[in-house]
């Protein structure tokens, strides 16, 4: 199992957002297939104050750096946005290196892959005239490779769009990049751009999908006080809420079935993402395990704030067999949370 994921994200819960994000789940928007709703940046209604390429942003932040990485994403693009920044951008240490913008308000509209450095943008190539429409959704695959000469290649919906393997993808002190920003370009009315299915990873993501899991029953471990599943199962966080009071209680749930695999097909990464709180006192922590074949396998403590965050562990193999989970091994087991002092 050599292939890696740097970072995979279907909704807000899986970014570090800087401002304003909401779920967008109106139908078309996103594959409802694989997931329940697609990531607008900012607002669905007119603009946000402030929207720039560093504020109302989502920025997925790698398990490793890259240096040669592919990024995939369904792409909506909504019907009136402005041109002037970039919508998806690969930073290192917080700060953008690469992005990619549309040429144009309105279709038909180009993509354009820009190059960041000194402070200001400079356009590298773009993309197959007139390839882009609004009000539709796209998948987007991005290969990068850093260095001079270094590479980008786009393809939409499968077809490749943008091949440069002789650009100048250098900065000084900068060798590798480490985390992929979703982005909203500054609107006068409507909404950017929405996303979902965002994966990095190290192999070639064309045909890739990312599939949502959501609670669909309690499962083996019930101790903490509260709904259940139905108090964990939102889109977005709600006043709805599970509590321990004790350490060392823990809580799962199972998930509704997941797809069977196509032709050539596995799974290489399964993440659980948690949004909790502490108190002043009580439990300070918490750990993230999945249980497979009536046995646990816990994350390590991760410490609690006082507002809401989310935290995460991804498991990139099964915690019982040491090679790719399987559909009906996932089907069959429970993610859940353990309270810890």
């Amino acid at each position: 199992m050599t292939d890696t994921v740097y970072f995979q994200g279907n909704e807000i819960q899986d970014f570090a957002v800087t401002g304003n994000a909401v779920h967008v789940t109106t139908s078309g928007h996103f594959n409802a297939s694989n997931t329940r709703g697609s990531v607008c940046l900012g607002s669905t209604t007119g603009t946000t104050s402030g929207t720039t390429e560093t504020n109302d942003v989502g920025d997925g932040n790698f398990s490793a750096t890259a240096t040669d990485f592919w990024t995939h994403s369904y792409v909506y693009l909504a019907t009136v946005f402005s041109t002037t920044n970039r919508f998806l951008m690969w930073l290192s240490g917080g700060t953008r290196l690469l992005g990619l913008r549309l040429s144009a308000g309105s279709a038909p509209a180009t993509l354009e892959v820009g190059k960041y450095s000194a402070g200001a943008w400079s356009t590298l190539g773009t993309c197959t005239a007139n390839v882009l429409a609004l009000s539709t959704l796209y998948k987007l695959d991005v290969h990068i490779v850093i260095g001079n000469p270094g590479t980008v290649a786009v393809y939409l919906d499968g077809v490749p769009i943008f091949n440069d393997s002789t650009l100048d993808l250098s900065w000084g002190g900068i060798t590798s990049f480490d985390a992929v920003r979703i982005a909203r370009p500054a609107v006068t009315s409507g909404a950017g751009v929405r996303f979902s299915e965002v994966i990095c990873a190290s192999w070639n993501t064309v045909g890739s999908k990312l599939v949502t899991g959501v609670p669909d029953a309690n499962g083996n471990y019930t101790a903490w006080t509260g709904a259940g599943y139905t108090a964990l199962n939102e889109l977005t966080p709600a006043a709805t809420y599970m509590t321990s009071g004790t350490a060392n209680q823990r809580i799962s749930v199972s998930l509704g079935n997941f797809p069977a695999l196509g032709a050539n097909e596995r799974v290489e990464s399964v993440k659980v993402v948690a949004n909790a709180l502490r108190d002043a006192s009580g439990p300070q922590k918490l750990n993230l395990f999945y249980r497979v074949n009536s046995t646990d396998t816990d994350d390590s403590d991760q410490s609690l704030t006082l507002s809401a965050a989310n935290y995460f562990h991804t498991w990139t193999a099964s915690p019982d067999t040491a090679s790719y989970w399987t559909p009906t091994e996932l089907n069959a087991s429970e993610p859940g949370v353990r309270s810890r002092t």
